[in-house]
């Protein structure tokens, strides 16, 4: 049985939602993915019928946290920030 039926590579967030939408079944976004392609090799989670990647969507490869969500008060109280770029 295969892990997923189709892969869709997005290239912005709107073709990310569009893909989403169309999908005929579970649909999963990636971002390289691989701890979902790790579950799913181990049945810890059940195949899917669409992946879409997000990995080549500019906004999508930058995670920031911004003053005053809860997450990053707790954080500037510790003295330390949060800020994530993939590569």
């Amino acid at each position: 049985m295969a892990l997923w039926e189709n892969y869709y590579l997005a290239r912005d967030i709107s073709d990310a939602l569009q893909a989403l939408a169309a999908a005929k079944g579970e649909a999963r976004l990636i971002a390289g993915g691989t701890d979902l392609l790790l579950e799913m090799q181990h049945g810890r989670h059940t195949p899917v019928d669409t992946l879409v990647d997000v990995s080549s969507i500019p906004e999508m490869r930058r995670l920031e946290i911004q003053p005053g969500s809860s997450n990053a008060d707790e954080r500037d109280q510790q003295g330390s920030s949060m800020f994530m770029c993939a590569a």
